[in-house]
């Protein structure tokens, strides 16, 4: 534009001056167009790096959010897997999300607890009888080892007694082995009513039952209890459509203090086969 104003003549310098204006005012908007628009990308530019700015600031919050929400039951579970670990096996995990995580902290408990209920169900097993329930050989002596250790600081008499059917060979040789076993369980029941709920009641093997009386007054407590033990297992009752009168033999051993367990058991055990050699229903 410039140069076009120069190759007019001079007569028209009006016009000239005119051209030459209107090339200044064309650079001037370019030049304020050229502005506005370093204006508006510096704007956007800076409004871009605020929106990254903000969304990385929540990003951060979220992930801060979401680091505490599961680093409680995580940690937790690795508490629960220490102590499952050493054995204790009735801690339960707390439930504190129902997401994966949680299912999986639900998944750990009904683990523990399945594991927990086998291990009782065995524990139970080995030391007590299949057949009738009652604590076994084993457990009954781990009583009477504790019942001692009682003794020596409440220094009160206990018994022991060995109970033996005098007539089961005869029942289970004619009537067979269902007829014996459902007899043994009968037995163990009529038992258990003749003691008191402190007593223990065990089945050592076959026909023989121990009984563990504690914290008696005298030796006038355990022949009651031998007696009543002699009334209810001499009852008649009905088994394979017959009725059968069954006797025992009762051997007591008592002690004030001061003895072993097996030599304690060992005059149980000779006191009952003394009773049966005088005659059945004895003690």
């Amino acid at each position: 534009m410039g140069d076009l104003a120069n190759r007019l003549p001079a007569d028209d310098a009006t016009t000239s001056r005119a051209l030459r204006a209107m090339g200044s005012e064309t650079r001037l908007e370019v030049s304020a167009h050229l502005a506005e628009a370093e204006r508006a990308r510096d704007s956007a530019v800076s409004m871009i790096g605020a929106v990254m700015l903000v969304g990385l600031v929540a990003v951060a919050g979220i992930s801060v959010v979401l680091a505490r929400s599961i680093r409680r039951p995580i940690k937790e579970l690795n508490k629960g897997v220490d102590e499952f670990a050493r054995g204790n096996l009735d801690h339960r995990v707390p439930i504190y999300r129902h997401d994966e995580l949680g299912m999986v902290v639900e998944m750990f408990n009904r683990m523990a607890a399945a594991v927990q209920g086998g291990q009782e169900e065995l524990a139970h097993q080995a030391f007590h009888d299949p057949l009738t329930d009652l604590p076994n050989r084993d457990l009954f002596k781990d009583r009477v080892g504790h019942a001692l250790a009682r003794q020596i600081r409440d220094r009160k008499p206990l018994a022991v007694m060995f109970v033996d059917l005098d007539d089961f060979k005869t029942v289970n040789d004619s009537l067979g082995h269902a007829a014996g076993d459902q007899l043994l369980s009968l037995m163990a029941e009529r038992l258990g009513r003749s003691v008191r709920p402190s007593d223990t009641v065990a089945r050592l093997g076959g026909d023989e039952f121990a009984v563990l009386v504690e914290d008696m007054r005298g030796q006038r407590d355990a022949i009651l209890v031998a007696e009543r033990i002699i009334d209810a297992l001499t009852e008649p009752l009905a088994l394979e459509d017959r009725e059968i009168f069954v006797h025992a033999s009762v051997g007591i051993a008592i002690t004030y203090g001061g003895i072993e367990m097996d030599e304690l058991l060992k005059n149980a055990d000779v006191a009952m086969y003394a009773a049966k050699r005088s005659g059945k229903g004895r003690y």
